[in-house]
């Protein structure tokens, strides 16, 4: 049987070919030696906002990708809907929150190397953009007819026009502080 003899310690040939190969098995999983690809996916990483951030108005949106050949573009997602992309470093959009609805949003960011292979890194994020102030005003009324100053006898028509962002709901018609009638629906022609 051959043998080495090194240091005082006797190694056989069959322990230096398994540990040999051990460690070519090592080397390959590693992705080194082994005349393997060396291509691999991208990393890719959102910097800002961070998980769980509470949005409002435009934010910056930040990622950090890297790859072994390179990153051909990173493109930003939310919600599945693609809202910007980048191709050169520093890799970052604007986010315009107010194009969003309040509540939980998905981000994710999607890096995408010379080779074509692509990455995602997903996270939540939470918009709450203040009320639009339009739809916190009240209705606009407006009295058609009669004109102002106008002198009525009998029965009389009396028209409306009544607008308001939200929809309106109920129109009153009030003489001296009582109601005479109610109307839920255009025209508001009160008779």
């Amino acid at each position: 049987m051959d043998s080495i003899q090194k240091s005082g310690s006797h190694i056989s040939g069959l322990t230096i070919t398994f540990l040999l190969c051990l460690l070519g098995a090592f080397a390959l999983l590693a992705g080194c030696g082994g005349g393997g690809d060396s291509d691999h996916p991208p990393m890719v990483l959102l910097t800002s906002p961070t998980a769980g951030a509470l949005l409002s108005g435009t934010v910056p949106v930040s990622v950090t990708a890297s790859d072994d050949l390179g990153v051909e573009q990173v493109e930003i997602l939310v919600d599945g809907t693609p809202v910007g992309v980048t191709e050169t470093e520093p890799y970052s959009i604007t986010l315009d929150t107010t194009l969003l609805s309040n509540g939980v949003h998905g981000i994710t960011a999607m890096a995408t190397d010379t080779a074509g292979q692509s990455t995602t890194f997903s996270m939540d994020v939470v918009v709450n953009n203040p009320e639009d102030p339009i739809s916190d005003q009240p209705p606009q009324v407006n009295l058609v007819s009669p004109t102002a100053g106008a002198i009525l006898s009998g029965q009389a028509t009396i028209t409306v026009s009544a607008l308001d962002d939200a929809g309106i709901v109920q129109v009153a018609l009030k003489v001296d502080g009582s109601v005479i009638e109610t109307l839920e629906a255009e025209p508001f022609v009160f008779t």
